[in-house]
Protein backbone atom coordinates (compact mmCIF):
# COMPACT_ATOMS: atom_id res chain seq x y z
CA UNK A 1 0.00 0.00 0.00
CA UNK A 2 3.01 2.29 0.38
CA UNK A 3 3.26 2.47 -3.43
CA UNK A 4 -0.37 3.58 -3.65
CA UNK A 5 0.20 6.25 -1.02
CA UNK A 6 3.34 7.50 -2.76
CA UNK A 7 1.62 7.63 -6.15
CA UNK A 8 -1.39 9.41 -4.67
CA UNK A 9 0.93 11.98 -3.09
CA UNK A 10 2.75 12.37 -6.42
CA UNK A 11 -0.47 12.85 -8.36
CA UNK A 12 -1.72 15.42 -5.85
CA UNK A 13 1.59 17.28 -6.06
CA UNK A 14 1.47 17.28 -9.86
CA UNK A 15 -2.17 18.38 -9.88
CA UNK A 16 -1.40 21.33 -7.63
CA UNK A 17 1.51 22.58 -9.75
CA UNK A 18 0.98 25.30 -12.34
CA UNK A 19 1.49 24.37 -15.96
CA UNK A 20 5.15 23.82 -16.83
CA UNK A 21 4.67 25.61 -20.14
CA UNK A 22 3.96 29.33 -20.31
CA UNK A 23 0.54 30.26 -21.64
CA UNK A 24 0.11 33.28 -23.88
CA UNK A 25 -2.95 35.50 -23.61
CA UNK A 26 -5.29 34.88 -26.52
CA UNK A 27 -4.38 31.23 -27.04
CA UNK A 28 -7.25 28.85 -27.89
CA UNK A 29 -9.07 27.14 -25.03
CA UNK A 30 -7.69 23.77 -26.18
CA UNK A 31 -4.16 24.98 -25.50
CA UNK A 32 -5.12 26.45 -22.15
CA UNK A 33 -6.67 23.13 -21.08
CA UNK A 34 -3.78 20.93 -22.25
CA UNK A 35 -2.07 20.97 -18.84
CA UNK A 36 -5.29 19.99 -17.05
CA UNK A 37 -5.85 17.10 -19.46
CA UNK A 38 -2.30 15.88 -18.92
CA UNK A 39 -2.83 15.95 -15.15
CA UNK A 40 -6.07 13.98 -15.55
CA UNK A 41 -4.13 11.41 -17.60
CA UNK A 42 -1.62 11.08 -14.75
CA UNK A 43 -4.41 10.45 -12.26
CA UNK A 44 -6.01 7.84 -14.56
CA UNK A 45 -2.73 6.03 -15.22
CA UNK A 46 -1.98 5.81 -11.51
CA UNK A 47 -5.48 4.65 -10.62
CA UNK A 48 -5.56 2.02 -13.36
CA UNK A 49 -1.98 0.81 -12.75
CA UNK A 50 -1.44 1.07 -16.51
CA UNK A 51 2.26 0.65 -17.35
CA UNK A 52 1.82 1.93 -20.91
CA UNK A 53 0.31 5.20 -19.72
CA UNK A 54 2.77 5.49 -16.82
CA UNK A 55 5.69 5.12 -19.25
CA UNK A 56 4.24 7.54 -21.82
CA UNK A 57 3.56 10.22 -19.21
CA UNK A 58 6.93 9.54 -17.56
CA UNK A 59 8.70 10.17 -20.88
CA UNK A 60 6.70 13.37 -21.42
CA UNK A 61 7.62 14.60 -17.94
CA UNK A 62 11.29 13.72 -18.50
CA UNK A 63 11.29 15.64 -21.78
CA UNK A 64 9.91 18.70 -19.97
CA UNK A 65 12.60 18.48 -17.30
CA UNK A 66 10.42 17.08 -14.50
CA UNK A 67 12.69 14.11 -13.89
CA UNK A 68 11.69 13.43 -10.27
CA UNK A 69 8.03 13.05 -11.22
CA UNK A 70 9.02 11.03 -14.30
CA UNK A 71 11.09 8.65 -12.21
CA UNK A 72 8.20 8.08 -9.79
CA UNK A 73 5.89 7.07 -12.64
CA UNK A 74 8.52 4.97 -14.39
CA UNK A 75 9.42 3.15 -11.18
CA UNK A 76 5.71 2.41 -10.66
CA UNK A 77 5.55 0.96 -14.20
CA UNK A 78 8.67 -1.12 -13.55
CA UNK A 79 7.15 -2.55 -10.35
CA UNK A 80 3.65 -3.02 -11.72
CA UNK A 81 2.16 -6.51 -11.66
CA UNK A 82 0.43 -5.61 -14.94
CA UNK A 83 2.69 -6.26 -17.92
CA UNK A 84 2.33 -5.38 -21.58
CA UNK A 85 4.39 -5.85 -24.71
CA UNK A 86 4.79 -2.33 -26.03
CA UNK A 87 6.03 -1.13 -29.40
CA UNK A 88 8.86 1.40 -29.27
CA UNK A 89 9.43 4.28 -31.69
CA UNK A 90 12.00 2.06 -33.44
CA UNK A 91 9.35 -0.63 -34.03
CA UNK A 92 10.69 -3.09 -31.44
CA UNK A 93 8.32 -4.92 -29.08
CA UNK A 94 9.49 -4.75 -25.46
CA UNK A 95 8.09 -5.87 -22.11
CA UNK A 96 6.70 -2.86 -20.21
CA UNK A 97 8.93 -3.47 -17.18
CA UNK A 98 12.03 -3.64 -19.35
CA UNK A 99 10.99 -0.49 -21.24
CA UNK A 100 10.40 1.40 -17.98
CA UNK A 101 13.88 0.41 -16.78
CA UNK A 102 15.38 1.49 -20.13
CA UNK A 103 13.80 4.93 -19.83
CA UNK A 104 15.00 5.22 -16.20
CA UNK A 105 18.53 4.49 -17.48
CA UNK A 106 18.14 7.17 -20.15
CA UNK A 107 17.16 9.70 -17.48
CA UNK A 108 20.11 8.65 -15.33
CA UNK A 109 22.45 9.21 -18.30
CA UNK A 110 20.96 12.66 -18.93
CA UNK A 111 19.47 11.78 -22.30
CA UNK A 112 16.37 13.84 -21.52
CA UNK A 113 18.26 16.87 -20.23
CA UNK A 114 16.50 20.10 -21.09
CA UNK A 115 18.84 22.33 -23.04
CA UNK A 116 19.13 25.96 -22.05
CA UNK A 117 20.12 26.97 -25.56
CA UNK A 118 17.80 28.98 -27.74
CA UNK A 119 17.88 28.93 -31.54
CA UNK A 120 18.65 32.23 -33.23
CA UNK A 121 18.33 33.32 -36.85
Amino acid sequence: MALGTALTALSLALLSQPSAQPVQIGEPAAVLNAAAVQRADIRTAIAQDDPAQLISIGVALARSGETAAALELLNAAARSETRYRLETAEGDWVDSRRLAMKVIGMIDRGEFAVSGRVAAR
